[in-house]
């Protein structure tokens, strides 16, 4: 919360370390092993040795809003994919579900702190509305941005661009 109520000049710079994106993914991935859908995630990587300048706790607590929302949006025994690629203006991370979707009226509010969607909301589905707001504001403290494709009813894929290391 502190770090997303700081205004962008107070955040500072964070030190980032060259990681390679693949193997930190399926790491990550293994801390999700005790969690009661566990067996529904799948890591389909489209290249190894694909280098990103992260801080990896940082931005672990990105993946981790993105992947528990795919989580909780989804039913149990669907599959979530997770994806990692390159490609020549940069790198990329995604998380695929195949849960409710986003309404489009809801779009445009996704990264809002504290926005909760009318579906959620009476669903009982249990959030703050923070996850989405802090993993936009760490996405762009790595310089890199989110992108979202999502059908109501169909599922959602959120894709995390970030710039290649420098060399």
């Amino acid at each position: 919360l502190l770090y997303l109520a700081r205004s962008e000049g107070e955040a500072g710079s964070i030190a980032c370390e060259s990681i390679e994106l693949t193997q930190w993914t399926a790491n990550r991935l293994l801390e999700w092993g005790r969690h009661p859908r566990a067996a529904d995630l799948r890591f389909e990587p489209t290249g190894q040795h694909i280098h990103a300048a992260l801080q990896p706790d940082l931005f672990g607590e990105l993946f981790d809003a993105l992947l528990d929302n795919a989580l909780k949006y989804s039913r149990p025994g669907t599959e979530v994919t997770v994806r990692t690629g390159e490609e020549p203006s940069g790198i990329w991370i995604e998380i695929e579900d195949r849960g409710c979707g986003i309404a489009d009226e809801d779009m445009p509010h996704l990264f809002r702190p504290f926005f909760r969607a009318e579906f959620a909301r009476k669903q009982g589905i249990v959030g703050s509305g923070l996850g989405l707001a802090v993993a936009a504001r760490i996405a762009t403290a790595h310089g890199g941005t989110i992108e979202v494709a999502s059908r109501s009813g169909e599922g959602s894929r959120f894709r995390i661009r970030l710039p290649r290391p420098p060399a």
